[in-house]
């Protein structure tokens, strides 16, 4: 996912940004964060689509940092953010 995506080493974590919708705070590992415009849904969207990235997380091999921080943060699987898109 992080070459898909083109997420840099040094970030250990993605949250969502409170005040622009789909921008994402990119967690440095020195703790900084950076803005990325647009990335936030951008990494939703994989979420959704990419079979290998369910498959793992329904296994419980998910071992990306980033990934593991989106889920968490936000939904507990995969499938529950598939509900929700699709409640809307």
């Amino acid at each position: 996912m992080r070459k898909v995506l083109k997420i840099p080493r040094e970030v250990i974590a993605v949250e969502p940004h409170p005040g622009r919708p789909g921008n994402a705070w990119l967690i440095l590992e020195n703790g900084l964060r950076r803005e990325k415009s647009g990335f936030y849904l951008e990494i939703l969207k994989h979420l959704v689509m990419c079979e290998h990235c369910r498959k793992a997380q329904l296994a419980g091999e998910l071992t990306d940092s980033v990934l593991k921080s989106i889920i968490r943060e936000e939904f507990e699987t995969i499938d529950e953010l598939l509900r929700r898109l699709r409640g809307y």
